[in-house]
């Protein structure tokens, strides 16, 4: 037999050998296919005087019958190592975005650069660009996975509320505070008032999705009570505006001067004692006059 002939014989066979570990246990994950690979070419002699590879028996026996699985001792992975896997992946998004959060609210959007996010998450900048193409990209995901679904709840809490439009008042304020306010999400404010103009794009997409629907939501309670008769008459645009200072203020001092100060105010009782001044201001007596 040719030299050639016998190159082109072996090639083919070692094909064959790789095709039958390809397809003979389609359960088999990545690392259990590499430990076979390796396994196989154990068995691969090499003679180094003529630079080529030696087949040998048990690769030849290998290759002409049916592969048994490998034993339970040889698997590398679990058998539940592909769900946790799997899990992982689908929390990886909302991992990158809390530790962007972070580091915009700490440095600054554009400070902040994606390899420190990279590694604030725990990966790879490679792995990032996986999922975002960009800051603006994970900003935009920070609003739409974590404020947006807290909107939509309120939104729907309010429905319900329609009697009660200072109960409606009370539940947006408190409820941005528990939810937003007094997590890390209430860094945004200052995050916004102090980049809004460098990224214009960010800053729309927070106020159409953020600010806008929270403004109908007061406005939509100031509105039924004053149809109710229990508020009077107002300068809406102005009234909404003034229900939201409070808040925004306390949102940014936590962020910023508060720990200058010796003794911390609590802001469940600053935003209490906001709200009964704002309420004094709108209601109505029985006969139509504010109090």
């Amino acid at each position: 037999m040719t030299p050639a002939l016998r190159a082109l014989r072996t090639q083919n066979l070692i094909k064959r050998f790789f095709y039958r570990i390809k397809h003979y246990r389609r359960i088999a994950i990545r690392y259990d296919k590499l430990a076979c690979s390796c396994m196989a070419f154990a068995q691969i002699g090499f003679d180094s005087s003529c630079n080529t590879c030696l087949i040998t028996d048990w690769l030849v026996n290998f290759a002409s019958h049916e592969a048994r699985p490998l034993p339970e001792s040889m698997s590398v992975v679990s058998k539940t190592s592909e769900p946790l896997r799997q899990r992982r992946k689908q929390a990886r998004p909302s991992e990158l975005s809390a530790a962007a959060l972070e580091l915009f609210v700490e440095k600054g959007f554009s400070a902040t650069r994606l390899d420190e996010i990279a590694a604030r998450a725990g990966v790879s900048k490679g792995t990032l660009y996986l999922y975002f193409d960009s800051k603006e990209a994970l900003f935009t995901a920070v609003i739409r996975d974590g404020i947006m679904p807290l909107i939509e709840s309120a939104e729907a809490q309010l429905s319900g509320m329609q009697d009660d439009p200072e109960g409606m008042l009370r539940a947006i304020l408190f409820a941005w505070w528990d939810n937003v306010g007094a997590t890390p999400l209430g860094g945004i404010p200052k995050l916004m008032i102090a980049e809004a103009m460098n990224f214009p794009d960010v800053a729309r997409f927070y106020h159409q999705n953020v600010i806008e629907r929270g403004r109908r939501m007061v406005e939509a309670a100031i509105t039924r009570g004053i149809e109710l008769g229990l508020f009077r008459p107002v300068n809406l645009e102005q009234t909404v505006s003034l229900f939201f200072v409070p808040a925004m203020h306390i949102a940014v001092w936590r962020h910023s001067l508060a720990f200058c100060e010796a003794c911390q105010q609590d802001p469940r009782e600053f935003l209490e004692n906001f709200l009964q001044i704002f309420l004094r201001g709108l209601r109505a007596t029985e006969k139509g006059t504010h109090e």
